[in-house]
């Protein structure tokens, strides 16, 4: 059944097989005829975005930087908090790592429009060499020419995943416990924060996206 309630159901089976615990009481997602997914454009967009961030908060040396803004003409694709990030000369460190986890919504991303063709399991990070390169070894027009939206039921599954499991990694720490299996809170939370910004459910700009596990 692809709809709310049975993805719901599909999702809460596979967590238990794996020992993870789900809440019943999670709402589903909305049905489809309800979401507005990102136009191509903006996805390839924000991808490039989140690849220029990430590979400053990686510690990218500046002309780098700016290289890789020039290529795309990039300064009116990144989000204000973006910008300023960009902008400032002197980040401190938690500037850094927040951005620098960034190309791990790439992942999430780039496999929505079919440039990448496998969304892992986050037991661990992504290949993130993988996803630099798939995109700074393109134009714009080259991504954007290869770039196709998989199946919408597909991306919805993924993302009813990642929210059952966003969800059971907060309630874990909460309660001061371990998961049984290994998985990546961060990798979890980037392509969560992606896909709630590609379905577009609550109209959210970029730095604004909703990531309650409630």
């Amino acid at each position: 059944m692809n709809s709310p309630i049975g993805r719901k159901k599909r999702t809460e089976k596979k967590l238990k097989e794996l020992g993870i615990p789900i809440n019943q009481h999670l709402h589903t997602l909305e049905i489809e005829s309800n979401l507005r997914f990102k136009e191509i454009e903006e996805v390839i967009n924000r991808i490039i975005a989140n690849t220029i961030v990430s590979a400053k908060g990686s510690g990218a040396p500046d002309e780098i930087i700016e290289e890789y803004i020039e290529k795309y003409q990039a300064m009116e694709l990144f989000s204000p908090e973006e910008k300023e990030f960009i902008e400032n000369e002197d980040p401190d460190q938690d500037e850094y790592s927040t951005y620098s986890w960034k190309i791990e919504c790439n992942s999430a991303l780039l496999w929505a429009i079919n440039l990448v063709p496998d969304l892992p399991f986050p037991h661990t990070l992504s290949d993130v060499d993988t996803l630099y390169n798939l995109v700074l070894n393109s134009t714009r027009d080259e991504l954007l020419k290869r770039a196709s939206y998989r199946d919408t039921n597909e991306i919805l599954d993924a993302l009813d995943m990642l929210y059952r499991l966003h969800w059971a990694i907060v309630e874990t720490r909460l309660k001061n416990e371990d998961l049984p299996i290994e998985i990546s809170p961060g990798v979890v939370y980037e392509r969560r924060y992606a896909l709630n910004w590609i379905v577009n459910l609550m109209d959210e700009e970029w730095d604004n996206i909703s990531m309650n596990t409630i």
